[in-house]
């Protein structure tokens, strides 16, 4: 599904006169129906950025990200254009990051069953899976109908895990999605996460905590300063 090949990124620092920081360099690897990729290293080593090329926040300085969509067309996500890139997150990508970025007046529950509503889904049957998925992570029914804006952090982050899975997207990238949830938070998590899996989603996920990521991951990549990636 995901064929990730010589990937690098620099990044330019005009504000520095141009100064080029090397993120990551050279990093290759594939990923397949169902299978969780783990990426580990040290702070500041590009794991963050590594996602944020292939979800196509950033884009990368070299190398190719080849995507296969359910159809079987293939794209290379380095330089499709952004029409293309809008599509396909609306359709087959997602992005768990560490913070949840408010939608003003609207319910968390509206969020939650319009990202299934936009997509064709009978609108009962999407309001009841959001109300599942709430309840599953543990969000007080009080809160469905108000502003995530009034949520807590650990709040806004549940709210976040959600909006992203309850797509059932094919591809899903995970930047420490469990960074700020109590245990037994992260067990549930750890359950959707495992879940989609098992419907075939490809991941690549960042944890620091890593009794998690040794519950998901089926290969690893390591990132090391000057060295590409080193497979675990």
């Amino acid at each position: 599904m995901l064929n990730v090949v010589n990937l690098s990124k620099t990044f330019t620092m005009h504000i520095r006169g141009g100064k080029k920081i090397l993120s990551f360099k050279n990093v290759s690897f594939s990923a397949a129906k169902g299978e969780f990729i783990g990426v580990t290293g040290p702070s500041g080593i590009g794991k963050s950025s590594l996602l944020k090329c292939i979800y196509r926040t950033y884009l990368p300085t070299e190398g190719d990200i080849w995507y296969t969509d359910s159809t079987g067309k293939e794209y290379n996500l380095s330089s499709a254009d952004d029409h293309t890139v809008l599509k396909l997150r609306r359709n087959e990508l997602g992005y768990i990051s560490q913070f949840f970025h408010v939608i003003p007046r609207v319910s968390a529950l509206e969020i939650l069953s319009g990202a299934l509503i936009s997509r064709g889904q009978d609108r009962q049957a999407s309001i009841e899976r959001a109300k599942e998925l709430l309840e599953r992570m543990n969000i007080s029914p009080s809160l469905w109908d108000m502003f995530p804006s009034t949520f807590s952090g650990g709040e806004k982050q549940r709210l976040n895990i959600i909006h992203a899975i309850i797509t059932r997207p094919r591809l899903l990238m995970l930047d420490e999605p469990t960074a700020s949830l109590d245990p037994k938070t992260r067990h549930e998590v750890v359950n959707l996460i495992l879940e989609l899996k098992s419907e075939g989603t490809a991941m690549i996920g960042v944890f620091h905590d890593y009794d998690t990521l040794n519950k998901l991951a089926d290969s690893r990549i390591d990132l090391k300063e000057g060295r590409g990636c080193v497979y675990a």
